[in-house]
């Protein structure tokens, strides 16, 4: 038979755990927390100015202190808002976004710096869907070209009606009649296209024009389109003039002259030479046909003799430049200022001589009896009554 094993010994009492010290009390901290972080103000028209207030709490046990609020952009700003929040205190940042020049999705941020131990920076959010009831993109129109080009390239700018009712345009008017401008409609009423260009031949330098196009919207009449036009010289030199210090030059000196050619077809340049003894030219191709470096050394001690007119020459392939000219001015040397000599000093006999004179003339001129004046009678003092 048998028998079931003894049950065994159960397992020593575990020793009592030691009371914990108490630790040393956290320190204060204040907390921020805002109620929702990201704004979006959704449609928002154009120049439309928005507001609004981000809510937080001081969620800590120690005063909150609000620092800065400093917005990624001009457009946003935050105005006056509480600087120490109390603990379990709710205030409120109010931010301020100016749509104008803007349009389509736009977002900002907003950095608030505080003495929260959580968020030391925290960062706001802003959204919004700028949109216009006009539309017009781009406003401004830029042309590159070469005086000696004529150019197909044609801008477009397009001009989308966002107004419930149809809006209709009238044909461009042209300021500048270096362009020309065309109006095609893509979906009437609601969407059109100018078509703008320029009229050859173009003056050298910056030309400037604009597209006025009267509309039926209301609200904005007239459509105005800026455009300029860059035109650059078929060739260039750059600089135009080479510039030296005072003579004799007290050290070597190395300048540079840069031909670009901005013409359809290639230029070559050649013999550059220079009218001045000691001075060396160097030429150098940069790039084929395009662009050209020169190099220009004059020696140490070196200076433009008196009546002479320095002048660097090259000669390019271009029929308008066949042959090209650079001047070299040399800044006249510094004249030392005069030296004033002091006036010497008189001899006492002298200096009593001229002190004497000047002495008698003063008496004559206050002896000398008044002219052409007329002297006021002197009334005698009355007389005093005699006693009785």
């Amino acid at each position: 038979m048998l028998l079931d094993p003894p049950p065994a010994a159960a397992p020593p009492p575990a020793a009592a755990a030691p009371l914990s010290q108490p630790g040393p009390e956290a320190k204060p901290a204040a907390r921020i927390q805002f109620a929702e972080p990201i704004c979006n103000f959704g449609k928002v028209a154009s120049g439309q100015v928005v507001k609004h207030d981000f809510l937080f709490t001081n969620t800590g046990n120690a005063v909150l202190e609000i620092r800065d609020v400093r917005a990624s952009c001009g457009c946003t700003t935050a105005s006056n808002w509480q600087r120490a929040v109390q603990p379990g205190q709710t205030s409120s940042i109010a931010i301020v976004f100016n749509s104008a020049n803007f349009t389509g999705p736009v977002s900002k941020s907003v950095t608030v710096s505080s003495t929260a131990t959580n968020q030391p920076l925290a960062v706001l959010h802003l959204n919004a869907n700028v949109w216009k009831p006009i539309d017009v993109n781009p406003q401004y129109v830029y042309f590159s070209l070469s005086s000696d080009i004529g150019t197909n390239e044609v801008r477009v700018v397009r001009i989308v009606n966002n107004l419930e009712t149809n809006m209709d345009l009238a044909t461009p008017e042209v300021v500048n009649s270096a362009f020309r401008a065309e109006i095609k409609t893509v979906r009437p009423g609601k969407e059109f296209e100018v078509h703008i260009s320029t009229v050859p031949p173009l003056p050298t330098g910056t030309v400037q024009g604009a597209v006025n196009i009267k509309t039926s919207a209301a609200n904005m009449p007239t459509i105005t389109i800026s455009v300029i036009a860059i035109v650059q010289a078929p060739v260039m030199v750059m600089p135009s003039q080479l510039n030296l210090p005072p003579g004799p030059m007290p050290n070597l000196t190395r300048l540079g002259v840069t031909i670009r050619n901005n013409s359809a077809t290639n230029v070559v340049v050649s013999e550059p030479a220079l009218n001045l003894q000691g001075a060396a030219v160097q030429l150098q191709e940069i790039q084929a046909g395009r662009i050209y470096n020169l190099l220009v050394t004059f020696p140490q001690g070196f200076e433009i003799p008196q009546g002479t007119r320095g002048e660097l020459t090259l000669k390019t392939t271009h029929p308008q430049y066949a042959q090209v000219k650079v001047p070299v001015v040399q800044m006249p040397r510094v004249q030392p200022a005069p030296v004033v000599q002091p006036r010497p000093n008189l001899p006492a006999s002298n200096a009593l001589q001229t002190s004497s004179r000047l002495a008698a003339t003063n008496l004559t001129a206050f002896r000398r009896p008044l002219t052409n004046s007329v002297r006021p009678a002197v009334k005698p003092a009355p007389m005093p009554p005699s006693p009785n």
